[in-house]
């Protein structure tokens, strides 16, 4: 049964197995607003754990980051079903995608999971206020990764264009310098070879030309005789 304390919160501090509130304490003398501090989400840890996700390479990076949300996002949305809570480390898919990769169990620690061994179990007492948080923070660096990726697939898109243009200003030039040799070349062949006009022209037909009498005397003798 939830008991009412006057502390140093300033305010009533309602207090139960699973529970306490509110967030801000001035005081650790107060053991509800202690409690509540020891079990508030660690922020700087979990951006430190994200941090850290981020150091992957984005296709390692993306996956894990997706099945972190789904994990805690599940717990948040059934969070009486013990199942979600528990995290199996034996897990071929999880433990390639999440617990393997840089990053993936700090996240898990940092958000309350604790290490049993075979699994990672998160109390029931971890108020679901900070796993909001920290599902909130954890969307924001999703989104915040993938605007980041974009811009260096873009970046990326726009150096391997500049590089084809590049590369086929450099083969234009090439060939145009190769047409200009040819050119070069049959220019200079016929300048080598002589003017050679065709042998039609170079002979007059009919004016000097010879009859076959002209070219057999013998022809002529028996003609006379």
């Amino acid at each position: 049964m939830a008991s009412q304390q006057q502390s140093s919160c300033g305010s009533d501090v309602s207090c139960s197995g699973s529970s306490c509130g509110p967030k801000s304490c001035s005081s650790q003398s107060d053991s509800c607003c202690q409690r509540l501090n020891e079990m508030a989400v660690d922020i700087e840890g979990v951006e430190s754990a994200l941090e850290s996700l981020s150091l992957n390479p984005y296709e390692i990076e993306e996956p894990a980051l997706a099945i972190l949300l789904k994990l805690i996002s599940n717990v948040i949305a059934n969070p009486d079903e013990a199942k979600f809570r528990a995290i199996k480390k034996s897990n071929p898919a999880l433990h390639a995608k999440v617990l393997s990769v840089h990053g993936g169990s700090e996240f898990l620690m940092r958000v309350g999971f604790r290490d049993l061994g075979e699994t990672l179990q998160l109390p029931a007492d971890i108020p679901l206020d900070s796993l909001e948080i920290a599902r909130d923070i954890l969307a924001m660096h999703i989104e915040a990764e993938r605007q980041k990726e974009e811009v260096h697939k873009k970046s990326e898109y726009e150096e391997q264009q500049r590089a084809l243009r590049e590369r086929n200003k450099k083969l234009a030039a090439e060939k145009e310098l190769l047409r200009q040799q040819i050119e070069n070349d049959r220019k200079e062949r016929a300048q080598r070879l002589p003017s050679v006009s065709s042998h039609a022209t170079q002979l007059h037909f009919g004016a000097n030309t010879k009859g076959f009498k002209d070219c057999n005397p013998a022809f002529n003798q028996q003609s006379r005789g």
